[in-house]
């Protein structure tokens, strides 16, 4: 299976509303089955932005960001007791978009800026910065289930079945 790196900076957030009163957290995950794949706490500095310089690696089936069926989604959360916690906003960018232009050795870094949809503020008023490259393109072997009690090995890079 071909596989990629996508790292991320989330740089800053800004328009946000209510950041004062809350412990401020990042989400960030594929969109898919709604599986998060990394969480940073960050500290909320009573003002509408965030300047945040946080580094995530993210690794992903890459078919199936050309095929646009993977959405980078990060959404930005707020605490304020131990069980209360809420969304301020989110961004949905589909990795296709991302990919574009991209070639066998990955992509340089690129920044970009996305509107956060969030319910409490104007369109357009809110926005997350972040810079994105790609790495090489590698294979990743998967573990078919063993039920005949043999090891059996799918490798993908060759197409084939290999069974020790």
């Amino acid at each position: 299976m071909e596989r990629r790196t996508l790292e991320l900076t989330i740089i800053s957030a800004g328009g946000l509303t209510s950041l004062s009163k809350y412990n401020v957290y990042v989400v960030v995950g594929t969109g898919t089955g709604g599986k998060k794949l990394q969480t940073h706490v960050l500290r909320s500095t009573g003002s509408s932005e965030l300047t945040l310089n946080i580094p995530i690696k993210l690794t992903f089936n890459e078919a199936a960001g050309l095929e646009d069926r993977l959405d980078l989604v990060i959404k930005i959360k707020a605490v304020k007791w131990l069980f209360f916690s809420k969304t301020l906003g989110k961004v949905r960018v589909p990795i296709k978009d991302l990919m574009e232009g991209i070639t066998e050795e990955g992509k340089e870094s690129q920044l970009v800026s996305y509107p956060v949809i969030n319910g409490k503020a104007e369109p357009g008023s809110a926005s997350l910065t972040f810079s994105y490259k790609f790495g090489k393109k590698f294979w990743h072997k998967v573990k078919a289930p063993n039920t005949s009690g043999s090891k059996v090995e799918t490798d993908f890079l060759a197409g084939v079945l290999v069974g020790e």
